[in-house]
C-alpha cells in the first residue's frame, strides 16, 4: 500500500480524471512521475479530480508538487489531523522542517481554510476503544456501529483480565538509554511472551508489537518469532492488527515523547480485537494524557 522515501512515507492515492475515463491508482511518488513521462504529459490537464489518503503522513513539500503537477485538479484530502504527522530526520532545523515538512491538515484545517467533510465513524475498533478513543481525543464525536461487550477468549485463555479490550500490565523493570532512543529489554521479553501465547491460541490472527522506542523495537525484531510483527509507533500508522501489544518502556524521566497525544492515539487505535499496553503504571500515571487514558479504563 505504502512506501519510504528518504524518510517520508507515501501513501497509495487515487486519481480520478473525468466519468467517462479510468481511474489511476498509485503512489504519490509514482503517479507524479509517471505524468512527467512522454506520452503522458499531454494528459496533465484532463486530471480534474486527485484523491489523496493518510494526508496526516505527507509533507507540505509533496502537497506543493501536486498542486504543480496538476494544475487543473480539485485535490482531496483524506486524514486524521489528531494522528502522527510526517516525519522526518532530528536533525532538520525547525524553520525547514515547517516549510518542507510541516503538517497539511492541520494547515488547511485550521481556521476554516478549505470546506470540511467530517468522517466520524469507526469501522475497525472494539467499541469500548472507540469510545475511548472518542472521549479522549475526538470530543466524544466518535460513532461505530459494533456493539459493545465482544468476548475475548484469547485474553481469558492466557490468564489476562477480558472485561475490556484494552488491557494493562504494570511493572517496574528498568530501562536504559541507548543514544537517542529507549531500551527495556526486561519487557520486551516479556511482551515476546505474551506474543508467542496468543499466536498458539488464534495462529489465524495477525499481532504486531508495537514500541514507543526505537531501540526496544530493534530488540524485539531480532528475537520476535514468526508471525508476530513488530514496529515502532511513529512507523505503524495506516496499519491495522487483530491484536497489538504497546510498549511504552520508560519508566523514569522525561515524558513529553512518551506522552504525545497523536502518539497514544495511533498506539491504541491499531487493533481490530484487543490491545495489552505493558509499562510502569505510576509512572505513566504521571503523565496527564496517560493518567486520563487510565481514568476510563475499568479498576
Amino acid at each position: 500500500m505504502g512506501f519510504r522515501k528518504n524518510g517520508y512515507r507515501f501513501e497509495r492515492v487515487r486519481v480520478s480524471e473525468t466519468e467517462d475515463t479510468a481511474e489511476n491508482h498509485a503512489t504519490v511518488s509514482s503517479i507524479t512521475i509517471g505524468y512527467t513521462l512522454d506520452g503522458t504529459c499531454k494528459f496533465i490537464k484532463d486530471v480534474g479530480f486527485v484523491l489523496i489518503t493518510k494526508v496526516s503522513q505527507i509533507s507540505r513539500g509533496a502537497v506543493a508538487t501536486w498542486y504543480h503537477s496538476f494544475p487543473s485538479a480539485c485535490l482531496a484530502f483524506f486524514g486524521d489531523r489528531r494522528q502522527l504527522p510526517p516525519s522526518s530526520d532530528n536533525c532538520l532545523p525547525d524553520k525547514l522542517h515547517s516549510f518542507a515538512v510541516g503538517n497539511v491538515l492541520e494547515d488547511g484545517t485550521d481556521f476554516d481554510r478549505f470546506p470540511q467533510l467530517p468522517l466520524l465513524e469507526v469501522h475497525h475498533c472494539p467499541h469500548e476503544i472507540k469510545q475511548l478513543l472518542s472521549n479522549l481525543f475526538y470530543d466524544g464525536k466518535l460513532q461505530t456501529n459494533k456493539k459493545p461487550g465482544q468476548d475475548l477468549p484469547a485474553l481469558r485463555s492466557m490468564g489476562l483480565p477480558d472485561c475490556h479490550p484494552v488491557v494493562v500490565i504494570n511493572h517496574n523493570f528498568p530501562h536504559v538509554i541507548d543514544g537517542t532512543s529507549v531500551l527495556n529489554q526486561e519487557e520486551a521479553q516479556l511482551a515476546l511472551y505474551y506474543a508467542k501465547g496468543l499466536r498458539k491460541i488464534r495462529p489465524d490472527d495477525s499481532i504486531c508489537i508495537l514500541a514507543f522506542y526505537k531501540s526496544t523495537c530493534t530488540y524485539i525484531e531480532e528475537n520476535a518469532p514468526e508471525k508476530v510483527r513488530c514496529s515502532t509507533v511513529d512507523g505503524v500508522q495506516g496499519r491495522e492488527y487483530d491484536y497489538t501489544i504497546v510498549l511504552t518502556s520508560r519508566t523514569s524521566g522525561a515524558q513529553t515523547f512518551l506522552d504525545d497525544k497523536k502518539r497514544i492515539n495511533v498506539a491504541i487505535s491499531r487493533t481490530k480485537t484487543a490491545c495489552i499496553i505493558m509499562g510502569n503504571v505510576s509512572y505513566l500515571r504521571s503523565a496527564h494524557t496517560w493518567n486520563q487514558l487510565f481514568n476510563q479504563l475499568p479498576r
